[in-house]
């Protein structure tokens, strides 16, 4: 992961209205949702010095809820506040974005143990679905970044998520190890899940060479090109299948949608023929 430090000043009255969302003792779960600001970009040309300067302060919106910007290609600025209720809480905390379909994400983090002579520093870490996978913080299915609370004062944080696509997000602050946790769930459910799904296409390939009946092939084309759509959509296929070459993600998708549409038509047709030939 390339870390590039920028030495930004962020004056506090940007800080003091940006929404502040509380931690404590009891934390191990909690959704951003309704918790932060958004500032779309139609220009897609405002830099982070813009951003979060006094002046950009009022343009930021609270949204209530899941934030949803449809099909846009708007960048989209969030920014939240955490803060420590107490010297008990946790420092280590992740923030995960979901889901990952964002072509590029882009977070700025304040390093609270290094000041510049104009104030905060901000880190810039930056991921996406069009990155190889060596560029995330995590390795995960999901958007997932380090994040060190390491005192009792407020800290405010932006991101900046570009997509050629639909763009809606959900923002979620994790305990690591209830995290960790929730993901080796969700893991053996998905893992089981594309289990069963290759096993049906093996098998209706082997009934297709055993009985030459085109209905075979029509169910497993359908099948693995459903399974390669979700786990795009997932984020699966860049953690496992694509992990240097996400750019053939578009593509790969592209293919596999008119595949569903041709493969499940055919096999409609395939079934209401067979239905009349016993009737």
């Amino acid at each position: 992961m390339l870390y590039i430090f920028c030495a930004l000043f962020i004056m506090f009255p940007a800080i003091s209205e940006a929404a502040l969302t509380t931690i404590d003792i009891t934390t191990k779960r909690l959704s951003l949702n309704g918790r932060i600001d958004v500032l779309r970009d139609p220009t897609r040309m405002l830099t982070f010095k813009e951003v979060s300067s006094p002046e950009r302060a009022k343009d930021f919106k609270t949204v209530a809820g899941r934030f949803s910007a449809g099909f846009t290609r708007d960048v989209v600025w969030l920014r939240f506040t955490l803060q420590k209720a107490h010297w008990d809480v946790p420092d280590k905390w992740l923030l995960e974005i979901y889901p990952p379909l964002f072509d590029y994400v882009t977070f700025y983090s304040p390093d609270a143990h290094d000041r510049g002579d104009r104030g905060l520093i901000y880190k810039e870490r930056k991921e996406g679905r069009l990155l190889p996978l060596s560029h995330r913080e995590i390795k995960e299915r999901n958007f997932l970044f380090n994040l060190d609370l390491s005192d009792t004062n407020p800290h405010t944080y932006y991101l900046r998520l570009e997509s050629n696509g639909v763009i809606f997000v959900e923002a979620r602050l994790w305990e690591p190890q209830h995290f960790h946790e929730h993901s080796a769930r969700v893991f053996l459910l998905q893992g089981g899940f594309y289990g069963i799904t290759i096993f049906l296409f093996l098998l209706n390939l082997i009934f297709y060479f055993i009985m030459r009946d085109r209905l075979f092939i029509y169910y497993s084309l359908l099948l693995i090109s459903l399974a390669v759509i979700l786990s795009s959509i997932t984020g699966f296929s860049s953690l496992y299948l694509l992990k240097d070459t996400p750019e053939i993600i578009y593509p790969l998708i592209g293919i596999s949608l008119p595949v569903v549409y041709i493969a499940g038509t055919f096999l409609l047709e395939a079934l209401i023929v067979t239905n009349l030939g016993y009737s």
